[in-house]
């Protein structure tokens, strides 16, 4: 994702018009290297899509064990599986390397992928994910007192 923003950034000022710089960047960048970018981007989420999808399988299962505090772990795994969805989002607008670009929805659609910032989706895995292992330590300590 970093790598990407700097891909943006690098085409603005090639073909930007004073109202749309980042955007028109964005564009040029996506009809250049999308294709390509997508291709890799994807490769790199394959692994976890799979995992993503177990997550949410057992989250849907883990309700029924009564887990102490589960609430913190089921809105952990969310967020974490939400990032990926998120740079899933991202794979799909720069691999779409031939969109109407002066569509309203496809601007907004570069808008929306645009807020999706490599530093965000850092500091939420970091947190989400030390909140789901806080969790996994007081339910084993819970389980396992006394064994």
């Amino acid at each position: 994702m970093k790598f990407l923003q700097i891909g943006f950034v690098s085409y603005r000022n090639l073909h930007a018009t004073e109202d749309n710089g980042l955007k028109d960047g964005v564009i040029a960048y996506i009809e250049k290297n999308g294709e390509r970018d997508a291709k890799r981007m994807w490769g790199y989420l394959e692994p976890s899509r799979r995992l993503a999808s177990k997550l949410n399988a057992l989250v849907a299962r883990g309700q029924v064990y009564g887990f102490a505090q589960y609430d913190q772990c089921r809105r952990s795994i969310e967020m974490l599986v939400w990032q990926h969805h998120r740079l899933q989002v991202v794979a799909s607008m720069i691999g779409s390397t031939s969109q109407n670009w002066a569509n309203p929805m496809v601007q907004q659609s570069i808008d929306n992928m645009l807020t999706v910032q490599p530093e965000d989706i850092a500091r939420l895995l970091k947190e989400h994910n030390l909140a789901f292992i806080e969790f996994v330590n007081a339910n084993y300590k819970r389980i396992y007192a006394g064994t």
